[in-house]
């Protein structure tokens, strides 16, 4: 998830590998994990119901705090940038998509 207030830019890069989650889970409802990762993926597109009429940053604040929940997100960091598309995806590539 990146939030950049002044290009009005809030935006979540989402990959779940359902097969390797069920490797380490058995048990796990991969499908609920699929649909938690998309209502936070709508949430920061504000298209969720829930949170359609609040402004990005009310809706990053919301996603990022701390509970109990099958998706948790990491403590927030802070940062600048000239390009947030480029971020988000160098976070993913990084964080998320590690071999």
């Amino acid at each position: 998830m990146l939030l950049c207030p002044g290009r009005g830019v809030l935006e979540a890069a989402v990959a779940f590998d359902a097969e390797r989650a069920l490797a380490l889970w058995p048990g796990l409802d991969a499908a609920a994990v699929e649909r938690h990762l998309d209502a936070a993926v709508r949430v920061c597109a504000g298209t969720h119901p829930a949170t359609s009429g609040m402004p990005a940053g009310q809706r990053f604040r919301w996603l990022t705090a701390p509970r109990s929940t099958v998706v948790q997100t990491s403590p927030v960091h802070t940062g600048l940038t000239d390009d947030p598309d480029a971020v988000l995806q160098r976070l993913l590539t990084r964080m998320v998509l590690v071999p």
